[in-house]
């Protein structure tokens, strides 16, 4: 069984739950892309990691759409200014403190960088990409020169302005017209692809210098231009899913013929099984993709796949989702995982000044990162009292799903998701579903 998102009354929203397989795969994620940011001896495993970065904004967008279709037609809605405060109180502090404790680390700036210091505390450092007069191929521009790994933010504050409107406007169309918007989207990457190779972008515009090309393509690889689509996608999505509740099923929704509309129903059901089947192949089939076919793999090429293994954690039968992904340890390190993704670049570098990056220090590198990480939402982020159910993670089982379940919504429940942001990463489920009939017990529990 496929469980759904309630019905938007006129009366009353639905109640908006959480998918515990989403948290873990969030988890894989965030814990692949650090092995690529620090693990480089393990080029088959660690290269791939980059990839993640396109789940997370469509992720981003799929839960951040689902939050405003749950809402009746007509709602009043939050001004821009309030909703951007609470969508940044999500992550800022965590932001803050990794930024701070980085700085700690290397007192002296140059000019450049003391110029950048604002745009980057201001998270829109990727909006205008910008590099160094003295700049060198392969030099640090304004989005690395400090907590490298938090442009990923920049990007998302800006998409936070507009999900709104996008939502909005995919509401007032058609759930085929959503559907069609995917594939759309996934095209755009070709053409992102496109521009990328030969410098094809700094030509159009006219570029003749390596630093105006490398800016060009900045704005490729690291502005809101890239994952613009990715983001779209994740909205439509939400979309399209959302409208299933009413339409009994991905297939009737999108008005396809039964046997079709049958066989697409059990799609969510193997979403991850599919997901990571594919993605394992492609790992191991064509490894040099991801260096001949960058843009391509990092920027959205990987949609499908990624859209299957979402699929399957919201739905939460997929073996892998209602096994692993499900399991309370995970659920817990995937909420954990916004912080762990911000606070790796400081713990790293405190590792290597202190003992160096040998044998020793990779090995306690990941239990240390997400023991500092815990106890910083604990005591900065959270100021979680003792008896706040936060003593530590969770055990396999049925205690410990029902201790995860006690504290879910827990100020912990803020902080759990390197897409930045868990206060909208929810599930609504109802009674109806697709392939099967399941009591409303029964859903609150999948």
């Amino acid at each position: 069984p496929f469980p759904h998102p309630m019905h938007a009354s006129a009366i009353e929203p639905p109640r908006i739950m959480r998918a515990g397989a989403l948290d873990g795969l969030r988890w894989i994620a965030c814990l692949h892309i650090v092995v690529f940011h620090f693990f480089r001896e393990l080029p088959t495993l660690s290269r791939w990691g980059e990839s993640w970065v396109q789940f997370f904004y469509l992720v981003s967008g799929f839960v951040l759409a689902r939050s405003e279709l749950a809402k009746p037609l007509g709602a009043r809605h939050l001004p821009v200014t309030t909703y951007m405060f609470r969508r940044l109180q999500s992550i800022y502090p965590a932001y803050l403190l990794a930024f701070v404790l980085h700085l700690a680390m290397r007192p002296h700036l140059n000019g450049f960088a003391w110029r950048m210091l604002i745009p980057n505390l201001l998270l829109v450092q990727t909006w205008f990409p910008q590099c160094p007069t003295s700049w060198h191929h392969g030099g640090a521009c304004a989005h690395d020169l400090f907590l490298y790994p938090a442009w990923y933010l920049s990007p998302l504050l800006f998409y936070w302005l507009v999900v709104r409107s996008i939502t909005w406007a995919l509401r007032q169309r058609s759930v085929s017209f959503s559907a069609f918007c995917i594939v759309c989207c996934w095209s755009v990457t070709f053409a992102l692809a496109w521009l990328s190779n030969h410098g094809r972008l700094a030509a159009m515009v006219g570029c003749h210098d390596e630093l105006c090309d490398w800016v060009c393509h900045m704005y490729l690889r690291r502005s809101p231009i890239a994952y613009f689509h990715v983001f779209v996608a994740g909205v439509a999505l939400a979309r399209v899913y959302f409208s299933c509740d009413a339409k009994g099923g991905l297939g009737s929704a999108l008005k396809l013929p039964s046997a079709l509309a049958h066989m697409l129903d059990l799609v969510p059901r193997y979403g991850c099984c599919l997901g990571f089947l594919g993605f394992v192949a492609l790992v191991y089939v064509a490894p040099s993709a991801i260096h001949t076919q960058a843009v391509f793999v990092n920027h959205g090429g990987l949609l499908p796949g990624h859209l299957l293994m979402l699929l399957g954690a919201v739905a939460g039968v997929d073996p892998i989702a209602s096994v692993v992904l499900a399991c309370p340890p995970m659920v817990w390190l995937g909420r954990l995982s916004m912080v762990v993704y911000l606070m790796q670049q400081p713990v790293r570098e405190w590792f290597e000044e202190a003992f160096g990056w040998g044998r020793l220090s990779k090995l306690a590198y990941l239990p240390a990162l997400v023991l500092f990480s815990w106890c910083c939402q604990r005591l900065w982020i959270e100021g979680a009292p003792p008896d706040s159910g936060m003593a530590g993670p969770p055990s396999c089982g049925r205690k410990g799903a029902q201790a995860l379940g006690d504290r879910g919504g827990s100020a912990a429940a803020s902080y759990g998701a390197a897409a930045a942001d868990i206060a909208a990463d929810s599930v609504a489920p109802s009674a109806r579903i697709i392939g099967g009939q399941q009591s409303g017990k029964e859903q609150m529990c999948a």
